[in-house]
């Protein structure tokens, strides 16, 4: 049987279209995976269900991993096996290559940003001789903001709240051990009262004070953190497979945007040795409409909707990461005291703290999503955290902090700005890492985000003096 083919020949006008067709579908799929701003960006968040639910999470094709809910305020999860032991070892020996050196917890950038709102707030206020307060009304009025219980003595929690600062941090023994050397409380009853506050203050001993807790830091037992660290990378799409594979795997854990995940701050890996620890502290800042999202390592305040913590090796003994006052009935009732945030001598005291064990993954919510906007929300303040002291062996862990400004419009606006400096790349030569750098994207080594109720109290200080508060908690 014979068969006759019949073949059509295009008309121009369908050979154009096909072509047109062609083209069109080839920028689609060579822009689409390059493509950094995606259109209604969303933010999710795993629903914690009940203390120890576990659901099953595919981290890749084959291997199936558990996923347990650990505490529902803040939602926290662990995930035993997230990275394999050569992922583990990868990352430790890439930190090493790149060179550990000291954790700092200064918080220069957002501490100076808050200074310089200070200076724009004295500018705005009248000065007059009659409205501005004298030195011993100004110093009352610090004391009476200091003396939380209204007790008219301070005791060493109300005084450690002004002595706990940038990497200090001292325990009620150690302001009674102050007052003995410097000899600030002549009755040794251990409180200070108004008068004595007054001659402490009027009698320029101040200077002393500060000296005192200076030298009091170089001990590794008042430090806040004693750690070394590394950054892996820059934000933006891994070219490291073994970081692009990681990625991938937080993005389908946390089922947010691949954007979001990709152009978050870079990896930060950190050793403790034995006696290394991290005292309680936040990861992220409270909102405040007066203060931008920190881009460039200079100003502003730390936007971390979320952190994943990845443990590298197994601790022999301690290095525990603990929540001291996960489903607290109440914040403020556990909220006040120094020992909460003593994790060398409270570490089992906090209400939830897990064991490092290599590979295993633990991811907690920094911040609510506001019901409204749909967007993110305000810091959850008992996301309160820190690792524990290591008592026996060395401990590695990595930081993966996921970035969102709290502004939905700046930070759409801010992957535009990414991904037109990228497309310029071809333009003038350069490359993607040199434009990474030229717009700021990676977090400066000295930089690193903590939050700590004595900070908080210390801000009264400045409140009462200036007559206004720094930290609003505001909404979009």
């Amino acid at each position: 049987m014979e068969l006759k083919l019949s073949v059509r020949i295009p008309s121009r006008q369908e050979v154009c279209r096909m072509l047109a067709l062609f083209i069109m579908m080839s920028v689609v799929q060579r822009v689409q995976p390059n493509d950094v701003v995606q259109e209604n960006l969303k933010l999710y968040q795993l629903d914690p269900v009940a203390k120890g639910h576990v659901r099953l999470f595919e981290a890749d094709p084959g291997r199936i991993l558990r996923v347990e809910t650990k505490a529902l305020q803040p939602p926290v999860f662990e995930i035993p096996d997230f990275l394999t032991p050569e992922e583990c070892e990868y990352i430790v020996g890439r930190a090493l290559n790149e060179g550990l050196y000291p954790s700092g917890v200064n918080d220069e950038a957002y501490y100076n940003s808050l200074a310089n709102s200070e200076d724009t707030d004295e500018d705005d206020v009248d000065t007059t001789e009659e409205d501005s307060p004298t030195d011993e009304e100004t110093t009352s009025g610090v004391f009476n903001e200091l003396d939380v219980n209204n007790d008219m003595v301070l005791d060493a929690e109300e005084v450690l709240a002004v002595l706990n600062t940038e990497n200090t941090f001292l325990r009620p023994k150690d302001v009674l051990q102050m007052y003995s050397d410097l000899n600030l409380d002549p009755d040794s009853d251990g409180w200070l009262t108004l008068d004595e506050f007054m001659i402490l203050v009027s009698n320029d001993r101040l200077m002393d004070v500060e000296n005192w807790v200076w030298k009091r830091t170089g001990h590794q037992e008042n430090r806040i953190r004693e750690s070394k660290q590394a950054w892996l990378g820059q934000p933006g799409p891994a070219k490291d497979p073994i970081l692009a594979n990681l990625q991938k795997r937080v993005v389908s854990l946390t089922k947010l945007p691949e954007t979001i995940v990709q152009w978050s701050e870079q990896l930060q890996v950190v050793r403790y040795e034995t006696g290394g620890h991290f005292h309680a502290h936040y990861d992220s800042n409270e909102l405040d409409s007066d203060m931008e999202c920190m881009r460039n390592g200079q100003t502003g305040r730390f936007c971390r909707f979320m952190t994943i913590l990845y443990y590298l090796d197994d601790t022999l003994r301690g290095g525990e990461t603990a929540f001291p006052i996960a489903d607290n009935g109440t914040y403020s009732e556990k909220a006040t005291k120094t020992e909460i945030y003593d994790l060398s001598q409270h570490c089992h005291d906090a209400n939830l703290f897990i064991k490092p064990e290599k590979g295993k993954a633990v991811m907690w919510y920094n911040h609510y999503i506001n019901q409204t906007t749909g967007w993110m929300g305000d810091l959850n303040h008992y996301s309160l955290h820190g690792g524990c002291e290591v008592l026996e062996g060395t401990k590695w862990i990595a930081n993966n902090w996921i970035w969102v400004d709290d502004s939905y419009d700046k930070h759409v606006e801010h992957l535009e700005s990414v991904q037109k400096a990228l497309e310029d790349d071809d333009d003038d030569g350069r490359g993607t890492e040199e434009t990474k750098a030229s717009l700021d994207l990676a977090v400066p080594q000295e930089v690193h985000a903590v939050t700590d109720l004595q900070k908080e109290l210390d801000e009264l200080e400045r409140v009462n003096v200036h007559g206004r508060r720094h930290h609003t908690n505001g909404e979009l």
